[in-house]
């Protein structure tokens, strides 16, 4: 009896305190499935989710990026470079499903040499997000 009293008080107090835990904000990264500070490189697979890449984004092969929230913003966000090579087609899609193509946005150069690449559109701007403050920000919280 005494064990069954002990293990019912341990489990609530648990459970007490877990429920006040504070929320957790994540910053710019929130709206990120793929979040990353230097470059990102791929020769095949995909990413179901909005992208921000601080580097260049480096394809040799086929990959799709597949946004489904309807979201305001790029698809894909590109602080350097794209480089699209070898075979396959770079896609970047959004909405609900596979059907409707998404936005690339990138601030260096961009550059197409085998395959193909299918986007609603491909526009050099610089980017909207401090990658290295965003970055800080995820360190502090880390640690």
């Amino acid at each position: 009896m005494k064990l069954a009293v002990f293990l019912g008080l341990l489990t609530v107090t648990m459970f007490s305190a877990a429920s006040q835990a504070g929320s957790i904000s994540l910053g710019q990264a929130s709206n990120y499935n793929v979040f990353v500070k230097e470059n990102f490189s791929a020769s095949s697979s995909d990413t179901e989710g909005a992208a921000a890449i601080g580097g260049n984004l480096l394809v040799d092969g086929g990959y799709d990026f597949g946004y489904v929230n309807n979201s305001a913003g790029a698809t894909v966000t590109v602080g350097g470079n794209v480089v699209k090579s070898g075979p396959g087609h770079l896609n970047v899609y959004d909405g609900a499903g596979n059907t409707r193509l998404g936005d690339l946005v990138y601030a260096g150069n961009y550059s197409v040499h085998g395959g193909g690449v299918g986007v609603a559109s491909a526009k050099k701007a610089p980017s909207s997000i401090d990658f290295n403050s965003a970055f800080a920000q995820l360190n502090a919280l880390s640690d």
